[in-house]
């Protein structure tokens, strides 16, 4: 893989980890494991 494609799959990470900590802020983690949509979103970005 070039550096290039390293760079463009490296960004992806951590733009789905930075969408992630958004859904989850502020939430309890009852609500994190309680709510089926906010649970399936942060599966998908992990």
């Amino acid at each position: 893989m070039s550096l290039h494609n390293d760079t463009v799959y490296l960004r992806h990470m951590l733009d789905h980890a930075e969408e992630a900590l958004g859904i989850a802020e502020g939430k309890s983690r009852e609500t994190l494991e309680g709510d089926p949509l906010v649970r399936y979103a942060l599966l998908h970005l992990f």
